[in-house]
């Protein structure tokens, strides 16, 4: 089978490579998927770069949601799954033809969803869907609205939570992106209101948010904190911004500020909480079946398009959800 591969650190494709590997045999309790879609996402480029939060050594093989059907079942796994479509979550390795992934961490493809839109789902849009359900409720009344601001807006995870937030009651959505050539793409994905990250971006906003989601790591978590509503909660769900995180508020002022500051990782959850994780893939797959959210890709043909991705990603040239179709 070919695989992509990073062979050292690297801020462009200078090290990566497509490879033949052996296919892999599952383990216990795990299933063997033949691969015909992998999403592509900024945690490859975490990868690619050499943040050793992501990189225990080289060469490693990024990818971390695929698409496809279950070809050989582990010990310990349900016989239904052979011969399934099915969408799976994993740490990394999903950017090859054929990978083995834990089964508590496959969910069934509903047959009216397309392979391509599904590989949208174990990553980006099931990120979305577990961060939407830490928004406060019931602190500031029953009949109070709720308000979001979203950092990253045109990215994928930007998108998954432009759409979603409707389902879990929010009134209000605002994005924040990195460049004014990203304002359009997060207008279209369904922020009423798009700000550039400036300086003094902040003071052009009107507070307070009940749940603010950054994935820039603490770069912007002063002004986060300014935003927040009293009893409203700053979840940091990443680092794309790439800096070393910063030291965290005084505690005394977090208390007096009645904010709460939490971070979320999929990747953690999945290890922790496999099945929460499943579930949220569940619930988006079902939203997208009934029409009521349709994750919008940009679909590439071909594993050798993988470099090229990764370099747009890098570069902040490529918004919204990126999928590589294999074969």
């Amino acid at each position: 089978m070919r695989v992509v591969q990073f062979t050292g650190p690297a801020a462009d494709a200078s090290n990566t490579e497509i490879v033949e590997r052996a296919d892999p045999t599952p383990g216990e309790g795990e299933v063997l998927i033949d691969v015909t879609h992998a999403g592509i996402n900024f945690k490859d480029i975490l990868m690619r770069r050499g943040d050793r939060a992501y990189v225990p050594q080289w060469p490693i093989v990024p990818g971390i949601e695929v698409v496809g059907t279950v070809t050989a079942l582990g010990a310990g796994t349900a016989a239904e799954l052979q011969g399934q479509r099915v969408a799976g979550f994993l740490a990394c390795g999903g950017l090859a033809e054929k990978v083995c992934v834990p089964a508590d961490l496959v969910t069934g493809v509903p047959e009216s969803v397309d392979s391509a839109v599904a590989a949208a789902v174990p990553t980006a849009w099931a990120t979305a869907e577990l961060l939407l359900r830490h928004l406060p409720s019931g602190l500031a009344g029953p009949d109070a609205p709720s308000r979001v601001l979203v950092h990253s807006a045109a990215g994928g995870v930007g998108q998954a939570l432009a759409a979603l937030a409707p389902l879990h009651g929010v009134d209000e959505l605002v994005g924040v992106v990195g460049s004014a050539s990203r304002v359009d793409t997060a207008a279209a994905w369904g922020y009423p209101t798009v700000l550039v990250r400036d300086d003094g971006w902040q003071r052009k906003l009107t507070g307070p948010f009940d749940l603010v989601l950054d994935p820039l790591g603490s770069k912007e978590l002063g002004a986060d904190l300014e935003l927040a509503a009293g009893g409203g909660t700053v979840l940091l769900f990443g680092n794309a911004g790439g800096a070393a995180p910063a030291p965290l508020p005084d505690p005394a002022g977090l208390m007096s500020s009645n904010v709460s500051i939490g971070g979320f990782s999929i990747a953690t959850t999945s290890t922790q909480q496999p099945r929460l994780v499943a579930d949220a893939m569940d619930t988006v797959f079902r939203a997208v079946a009934a029409g009521r959210v349709r994750p919008e890709v940009v679909l590439r043909n071909g594993i050798d398009q993988v470099p090229a991705t990764h370099d747009a990603l890098a570069g902040g040239t490529a918004p919204g959800k990126y999928v590589v179709a294999f074969g």
